[in-house]
């Protein structure tokens, strides 16, 4: 079962991506969805109190949302599908990952235009 974590969570650690300039020059949800990626991706110690199978749902969770969201208003983008696809590789790694729940994410990113 997937966890989302709480964007408090995200907006405490925001300093610590604030200097990427691709956050800076998107819209305010996918500007989000964007940095919680890559805060879940380069600084997962920040999040101690989630299990790493939560952290790698959140992440899938994350990309998606910002991948979908940009190629939906800017057609396919080979780049954010081939990251989409490493991510999903590193769920290979987990011995207890349901991949009904990434099913789950999946479905629910792409069969709604409400990215949250």
């Amino acid at each position: 079962m997937m966890k989302l974590i709480d964007e408090i969570i995200f907006e405490k650690l925001s300093n610590l991506v604030e200097n990427i300039e691709i956050i800076k020059s998107e819209d305010n949800q996918v500007k989000k969805n964007l940095r919680n990626y890559i805060l879940l991706e380069k600084f997962p110690e920040k999040f101690e109190n989630e299990t790493t199978l939560n952290l790698f749902y959140n992440k899938y969770y994350f990309f998606l949302s910002y991948s979908y969201f940009i190629q939906k208003n800017n057609g396919f983008d080979a780049g954010l599908e081939q990251q989409e696809l490493k991510i999903l590789e590193q769920g290979d790694y987990f011995k207890d990952i349901d991949w009904r729940v990434v099913e789950d994410i999946s479905n629910r990113i792409k069969g709604s235009d409400e990215l949250s």
